[in-house]
């Protein structure tokens, strides 16, 4: 995972992208995300 390579958790990536928390993690499961 990319972002582990970084050393970045999921609430890192989550704050840098300006997104939710769960939506990092259901990303990263595989989950769909639908737009707003």
């Amino acid at each position: 995972m990319a972002r582990a390579a970084i050393g970045w958790g999921v609430r890192d990536l989550a704050r840098e992208a300006g997104v939710a928390v769960d939506t990092i993690s259901r990303l990263e499961r595989g989950e769909d995300i639908m737009p707003r």
